[in-house]
C-alpha cells in the first residue's frame, strides 16, 4: 500500500511540473511578517519613502568597499542604473516590500518590484530587504541613518550595504510631484486595482494591428497621458537583456494564424547611425504565428529582434537565451533569438485599444495597446535586412 501510494504521489507531482508550461506560471513571494516592536521600525513602515528628487543624483552616495573587491564593469553600470533608476520604497507591515524604478533611457517606464524585508537582528534600526531589481536580484541591508519630522512631512536617510558596495539615499514620505498621471504611475496600488478578465475571448475580435505607446514617436516625456504610460512588475535584466516592447513594438495579427511584429527603433535608443541601415520608410519586422488559448493571447516568434542596452552604451556582454548573430551593422550586433512568446491577456476593452498585461520569457507588461493602422509592405524583415 505505501509503495502505491508514493507512486500516486509522484506522479501528481509530476503531472504538476509538467503540465505547467514557463508561461503559465505565476511566481508569489512568501512573506515573514517583521518584527515592529522598534519604534524607528514602526515609523518607517507603512508609507512610502521617496527619493528626494530636488537634491539630484550630487545627494547619493555610493562606496565600494575595498580594493581588493573591485567591480566588474556590468556590476559597475548596474549600480549606477540603480542609483539612477530608483525612485521609492514601500515597506508594507506584512513583510512585502515595493520598489519603483524609473530607468533614465526609457520615458514614461515605470518598473514596480516586489520583495520581502524582515528587522535585522544584530544591526540597531536595520531591515534585511530582499527584492529583484531592473538589473538583478539583491539583498540589500538597509540601515537608518537618520529620521525627522517637520510640518507632517518626514525626512530620512538610509544605507544601503550590498555586501561589496553601500549606497546612501535621501528619502521622504511626500513626493514633489504634481502630476496626476505620474502619481498614478508611481503608486503600485494601481496594480491591485487591475484585474486580468479569465473570460475565453473571441480571435475574431483581436484580428488587426495592435501597439504600445511608445510605438508612437510623438510620445514623449511631455503631456503624458494615462494611456502612454508602461507599467513593469517582472523584469529579467533590463541592462544585458533589453525588452524590445520598451522602445516600442506592434503586434499585426491576421485571420489566418500568421503576424508580424513590428520595432519602431527610435534615435534616442540607437542613435541616427542604426536608423540610416534600414531603408527609407521600412520598419524592422519579424515573422510570427498567433493563437488564442482561453483568456490569453499567445504571439510566438523565432525570429525576435534582441538588443542590450548595456552593450550599447557600456559594451556590455549580453545575457539571453538562443541567441542567432546576423551581423554587425555600425559596430552594433544585430542578433535574433528563438523561443520568444508573448501572453497578452484583457484587462478592458475601450474603442481604440485595450488595457492589457503582457507576459513574456522574462518580463511582465501592463500596458494599454491602441488600434492603430499598419501595411506590412512597409516592414522589413530582420533576416533579409542583415
Amino acid at each position: 500500500m505505501m509503495k502505491t501510494r508514493n507512486i500516486l504521489f509522484f506522479g501528481l507531482a509530476l503531472w504538476m511540473v509538467t503540465a505547467c508550461k514557463k508561461e503559465d506560471i505565476v511566481v508569489e513571494n512568501t512573506t515573514i511578517t517583521p518584527d515592529l516592536s522598534n519604534p524607528v521600525i514602526q515609523k518607517i513602515s507603512n508609507q512610502t519613502w521617496h527619493r528626494d528628487a530636488a537634491l539630484g543624483l550630487e545627494s547619493i552616495k555610493l562606496i565600494w568597499e575595498s580594493k581588493e573587491n573591485v567591480p566588474s564593469p556590468s556590476e559597475s553600470m548596474a549600480s549606477f542604473l540603480y542609483v539612477a533608476a530608483f525612485q521609492n520604497m514601500t515597506l508594507n507591515r506584512d513583510g512585502s516590500s515595493n520598489m519603483l524604478f524609473r530607468p533614465p533611457f526609457f520615458p514614461n517606464i515605470y518598473i514596480h518590484n516586489k520583495g520581502t524585508w524582515q528587522v535585522a537582528k544584530t544591526d540597531e534600526n536595520t531591515i534585511i530587504l530582499n527584492t529583484k531589481t531592473p538589473v538583478s536580484n539583491n539583498t540589500a541591508k538597509i540601515k537608518v541613518l537618520n529620521l525627522e519630522a517637520q510640518d507632517q512631512v518626514s525626512t530620512l536617510k538610509v544605507s544601503m550595504d550590498f555586501g561589496n558596495r553601500m549606497i546612501d539615499f535621501n528619502l521622504a514620505n511626500s513626493t514633489s510631484s504634481t502630476d496626476a498621471v505620474e502619481i498614478s504611475a508611481g503608486d503600485f496600488r494601481w496594480l491591485e486595482q487591475q484585474t486580468v478578465s479569465t473570460a475565453a475571448i473571441n480571435a475574431a475580435d483581436f484580428i488587426g494591428t495592435w501597439a504600445t505607446a511608445s510605438y508612437d514617436e510623438a510620445v514623449s516625456v511631455g503631456n503624458v497621458a494615462e494611456k502612454d504610460i508602461i507599467r513593469v512588475t517582472h523584469i529579467e535584466d533590463l541592462l544585458l537583456s533589453t525588452p524590445t516592447l520598451l522602445s516600442g513594438q506592434a503586434f499585426d495579427l491576421r485571420a489566418d494564424g500568421t503576424a508580424t511584429i513590428a520595432y519602431k527603433v527610435f534615435e534616442r535608443t540607437f542613435g541616427a547611425e542604426f536608423l540610416d541601415i534600414l531603408p527609407p520608410g521600412k520598419t524592422l519586422a519579424s515573422d510570427a504565428t498567433w493563437e488564442v488559448k482561453g483568456n490569453k493571447i499567445f504571439v510566438r516568434t523565432d525570429e525576435a529582434f534582441f538588443y542590450s542596452m548595456g552593450e550599447l552604451l557600456f559594451h556590455l556582454p549580453v545575457y539571453g537565451e538562443n541567441l542567432t548573430k546576423l551581423g554587425v551593422a555600425q559596430n552594433l550586433p544585430i542578433r535574433t533569438q528563438k523561443q520568444r512568446y508573448y501572453a497578452i491577456e484583457l484587462i478592458e476593452k475601450m474603442d481604440d485599444g485595450f488595457w492589457s498585461r503582457i507576459t513574456t520569457n522574462d518580463a511582465i507588461f501592463y500596458t494599454f495597446l491602441s488600434k492603430v493602422p499598419f501595411d506590412v509592405n512597409e516592414t522589413i524583415n530582420i533576416k533579409s535586412a542583415f
